[in-house]
């Protein structure tokens, strides 16, 4: 996913007979827009100005999200490059997601840490099967709702 150093303790959980259960998990709602708060954490992370990015007196949210996948991309990032929009800040995910992108639900490590943001997990839910994808979570971590536990099913083991 990015080879970037990390802040805080492992990510707890456990592995089951059905799947995994980890600890210490956010789930975020999908957002309309990038609310100011994340758009100044994540210009200061990049050294821009928010003003920067906007074009014809309104502010773009496509130019602001292809600045910040070029800057993952410079640190190795090779995950798609459509955002997902969620409070408190915006997900990469590691595969291309092109289907149902409304039901995709993202979790987000609040145990695991980068200056930028966190690992998280798109979960696509489907009839015969749910898919995990890693990927990349940019914002305010410090700023997280409730954490709560995540269990994932898969195969028996």
């Amino acid at each position: 996913m990015i080879a970037w150093h990390s802040f805080g303790e492992k990510q707890p959980g456990e592995r089951h007979s059905w799947g995994v259960s980890l600890e210490k998990m956010v789930r975020l709602s999908h957002a309309l827009e990038i609310d100011n708060e994340t758009k100044n954490f994540l210009a200061a992370w990049m050294h821009v100005k928010v003003a920067e990015f906007e074009a014809q007196d309104r502010w773009s949210v496509k130019r602001f999200t292809n600045a910040i996948f070029d800057k993952l991309v410079g640190m190795k990032f090779t995950g798609d490059n459509a955002p997902f929009i969620i409070a408190g800040g915006i997900f990469f995910s590691q595969k291309e997601i092109t289907v149902g992108r409304e039901d995709v639900v993202i979790w987000v490590s609040s145990a695991l840490d980068w200056c930028f943001g966190a690992p998280g997990l798109a979960i696509i839910p489907g009839s015969e099967r749910t898919i995990y994808v890693p990927g990349v979570f940019l914002g305010n971590t410090q700023n997280f709702p409730g954490e709560t536990l995540l269990s994932l099913m898969g195969p028996s083991v």
